[in-house]
């Protein structure tokens, strides 16, 4: 089995662990900041992790003004401990998955982790990661 860690990072970070081949949830919470998600990565071993992105854009830019930007710091995290464990990491834009429904019952970052994860997988079975 394929098994993928989504992250939405952030202050709040959501995660999910999802089975690439039947889309089932394995795992998901919340967590603040990057904590405890080393060892989501050694416990359930996934293949790859799906981060969404982070862009500044200028409309977004005076409610940024003294942010330590959280979830950059995560996704820098994230990135040097898949790094560590080999695990190939991809990034998508939050914009590019909006559309899906998640399923009832997940918090909202656990909602946008699924939705990360649920793109990302429509994508292997596509064929075009």
């Amino acid at each position: 089995m394929t098994v993928l860690l989504s992250i939405d990072p952030g202050e709040s970070t959501g995660y999910l662990v999802m089975l690439a081949e039947t889309g089932e949830i394995v795992n998901y919470g919340t967590t603040d900041g990057w904590h405890m998600l080393d060892t989501l990565m050694d416990t359930h071993r996934p293949d790859s992790i799906i981060l969404e992105a982070f862009r500044l854009y200028p409309h977004q830019s005076r409610v940024q003004i003294g942010s330590a930007f959280p979830a950059v710091q995560v996704i820098g995290a994230v990135r040097y401990m898949a790094e560590l464990r080999n695990i190939l990491v991809y990034q998508q834009m939050a914009s590019s998955v909006k559309m899906l429904i998640p399923p009832a019952g997940l918090g909202r970052h656990e909602q946008d982790a699924w939705r990360h994860a649920e793109a990302f997988r429509r994508k292997i079975k596509k064929g075009a990661t």
